[in-house]
């Protein structure tokens, strides 16, 4: 079972550390138990459908393996939550596809309108691009 809680050995330095024991609320620790992501992630994905009304916009779940990780649901379904909904919000038609890979990443690729490069410098000047496992 893998854990959202634990940092990996080796992080590249353009990405944040994970929360780990010493550095998450001792609130979410507690709370943080045995997850099938694998189950969870349809459900996330059905509670966003409706935002795909009035857009020729398709959500395609990749199938999916069984994947447990230890975390809380609330921290998964905010997350993913919120990713998915911005991929909504910034496309109008074609396919968006959520893949769960083995290493319990979640992958959504979007058509989305593009971002230029002097508005991304915008959006990511002085940030960290986070990608916890």
């Amino acid at each position: 079972m893998r854990s959202l809680m634990k940092r990996p050995a080796a992080w590249p330095t353009t990405r944040c550390p994970a929360p780990n024991s010493s550095t998450a609320p001792a609130r979410l620790a507690k709370a943080s138990k045995p997850l099938a992501l694998d189950a969870l992630l349809p459900q996330i994905i059905e509670d966003h459908q409706h935002l795909t009304a009035g857009k020729s916009l398709q959500l395609c779940l990749a199938p999916l393996s069984p994947c447990k990780v230890i975390t809380t649901p609330g921290v998964v379904r905010a997350a993913v939550g919120n990713l998915l909904r911005n991929a909504i919000e910034n496309s109008d038609n074609g396919r968006i596809d959520i893949r769960l890979q083995d290493d319990a990443t979640i992958v959504i690729h979007n058509p989305g309108h593009g971002i230029s490069p002097a508005q991304r410098d915008l959006h990511t000047h002085g940030a960290c691009r986070c990608r916890w496992r």
